[in-house]
């Protein structure tokens, strides 16, 4: 029996007696090649033979039968040939309401849709997956699934989700709800409510964000706005990018408004100059070029390169002036800086403020270091630390203590009470309530009613000391502090003494009118030999010759009285030899007038 060149359908043979049994054996097998359509509601009334098929015309359900029931088997599917031989025809499954455009080649719907809400296809290769009333019109386009998507750009891309719309060239829209992508290339990765308007612009994901600009990116969050080319909004809450390559990174209503500015995060801070910097923390303000703001609350970096790291109404506001931190306290010189502390001020160029509270440096890289009301308010001054003190001259210094002044250029107070109004004055004042002031240019005065040592040696072994309430020095001259002691002839060094000249002078940084005595030091050193050069005269040295000298003229003294004692006894010896011969020559002069007179002789 021959075959049929189609579906293996057999004829009978010319003058064949059986020829009905071919073809009811044709019969048996259109029951299973022949498609049976019909409405879903009367699919009953037909036999689920083995390998049937039953098409569902009003559902677009497909069933094959396995000799018992109708199992759901593959959705409603056609081919739309093209119009010409060059060109690919469109592929629909699903329901029978899904529709591909009359223009529209290389077409496929893979499924889904509704009488009342089919998928189109309008798009040449467009491509929808499955979903209902998601249309596909772009050429290349594609929507994944979902519901009410549309992908109208070319190449453009619809994952799925509902209401979301691909519009630009190479746009994508990976899921969520009413996401709208317009520029071309430009993505939004799910979310709700979010649009990607120009080229590239890109946004992960959230609600309502808007990537506004080309290259523009929002990662997620809320109500985030990046509307500058190339701008960033990580994410967050109500945060805006506004101007080229500004930078968002997350927190809440923070704001770039300057090209390359950025906000890593926080509350409602605002970096308003190009390239300036806001880390964090809560209503803060860069608003110079290149400032900074670390964190913290209510700060500002108001200038060129001005920075505030951290602290509470903290405010850098000239040209890279700086608060490392504390509370409500100014840099408003050039370069000037305030380390922390309350309520401190850095307004001198360079000046700087370490610390505590209530200090000011106002004078040209014036420094005050930290403590409570110090003030520098001259070029190059300084206070350390302490209570109430002021440099008040140009390069003078307080190192800290209590109400000291060093008002005079160069000078130096320290302690409590200290005044130098003087040029170059050292003062020192004591813990008492007796200030000390010294008023005169370069003098060194100091108030110490506990006494002074200075010592000469790193084993206080030499030195002087003078004691509270004395008005002199005393040198250290104990014999454990001695060594190649050498006795010394008082006589020669009398000799020494009467060799000097000793002259009144003046010294020549003094004047005339202040007068001097005492010998030169070249020539005490030459007869002597003693003192570390001969340009001075040590006090324990002319103290040691007057020593020695005084026990020469002692001894010459003690020579002289036991002359003095021999010539009077010498003297009385010959006062009582006088007084002898006086009295035989008055006896020999009576005895005499007696032999010369004739009354006596008679008798």
């Amino acid at each position: 029996m021959p075959e049929t060149p189609n579906h293996d359908y057999n004829v009978p043979n010319a003058g064949a007696e059986d020829w009905h049994v071919p073809l009811n054996e044709n019969f048996e097998q259109y029951d299973t090649d022949i498609e049976i359509r019909d409405e879903a509601s009367r699919r009953g009334d037909y036999d689920p033979k083995q390998g049937a098929k039953f098409l569902e015309t009003d559902t677009g359900l497909v069933y094959q039968g396995d000799g018992s029931a109708w199992v759901p088997a593959l959705a409603y599917g056609r081919y739309v040939p093209a119009d010409s031989a060059d060109q690919t025809g469109n592929i629909v499954f699903g329901h029978p309401a899904n529709s591909v455009g009359s223009d529209a080649v290389g077409a496929t719907i893979g499924g889904g849709g509704t009488a009342a809400n089919p998928n189109t296809v309008t798009g040449t290769f467009a491509t929808i997956g499955g979903g209902r009333v998601n249309t596909s019109g772009g050429a290349n386009s594609t929507v994944g699934g979902g519901v009410i998507n549309r992908a109208s750009g070319s190449n453009s891309t619809v994952g799925g989700g509902r209401g979301n719309t691909g519009n630009g060239e190479n746009s994508t829209v990976g899921g969520g709800i009413s996401n709208d992508v317009v520029g071309r290339g430009a993505t939004v990765g799910g979310g709700s409510g979010n649009l990607a308007q120009e080229e590239h612009a890109t946004i992960g994901g959230g609600l309502d964000n808007r990537a506004l600009k080309a290259d523009a990116t929002v990662g997620g969050g809320n109500a985030n706005v990046a509307r500058g080319f190339g701008t960033v909004v990580s994410g967050g809450d109500t945060n805006q990018a506004d101007e080229a390559y500004s930078t968002v990174a997350g927190g809440e209503a923070n704001s770039t408004s300057a090209p390359y500015s950025t906000v890593g995060g926080g509350h409602i801070n605002v970096a308003s100059a190009e390239k300036s910097t806001i880390s964090g923390g809560v209503r803060n303000e860069a608003t110079g070029g290149y400032a900074t703001v670390g964190g913290g609350e209510e700060n500002t970096a108001e200038d060129f390169g001005a920075t505030t790291a951290g602290g509470y109404q903290n405010r850098a506001s000239s040209q890279g002036s700086s608060v490392a931190g504390g509370t409500k306290n100014v840099a408003n010189g050039s370069d000037a800086a305030v380390g922390g502390g309350h309520l401190n001020g850095a307004s001198g160029y360079r000046s700087t403020v370490g610390g505590g509270t209530n200090s000011s440096a106002s004078g040209r890289e014036s420094t005050v270091a930290g403590g409570s009301r110090n003030e520098a308010d001259a070029d190059r001054s300084a206070v350390g630390g302490g209570y109430s003190n002021f440099a008040r001259g140009e390069a003078s210094t307080v190192p800290g203590g209590s109400v000291n002044a060093a008002n005079g250029d160069y000078a130096f107070a320290a302690g409590r009470k200290a005044n130098a109004e003087g040029n170059g004055t050292f003062v020192w004042g004591d813990s008492s309530d007796n200030g000390v002031t010294a008023t005169q240019d370069d003098e060194f005065k100091v108030q110490a009613g506990g006494g002074a040592v200075i010592f000469s040696s790193s084993d206080h072994s030499s030195g002087v000391n003078l004691r509270s309430g004395s008005g002199s020095w005393s040198a250290w001259s104990t014999r454990a502090s001695k060594a190649n002691v050498e006795a010394v002839d008082p006589e020669t060094v009398l000799d020494g003494v009467e060799s000097l000249d000793i002259s009144t002078w003046n010294y020549r940084a003094q004047g005339a009118e202040t007068r001097h005595m005492g010998p030169m030091a070249e020539e005490f050193a030459e007869a002597f030999g003693l003192g570390a050069d001969d340009e001075r005269i040590s006090n324990v040295d002319a103290d040691g010759v007057a020593f020695a000298a005084i026990q020469g003229l002692a001894e010459r003294l003690d020579e002289r009285e036991a002359r003095v004692e021999e010539l009077e006894s010498e003297n009385e010896e010959l006062r009582d030899r006088l007084s002898a011969l006086e009295a035989r020559v008055e006896s020999m002069a009576t005895t005499d007038g007696a032999a010369s007179d004739p009354a006596l002789a008679d008798d």
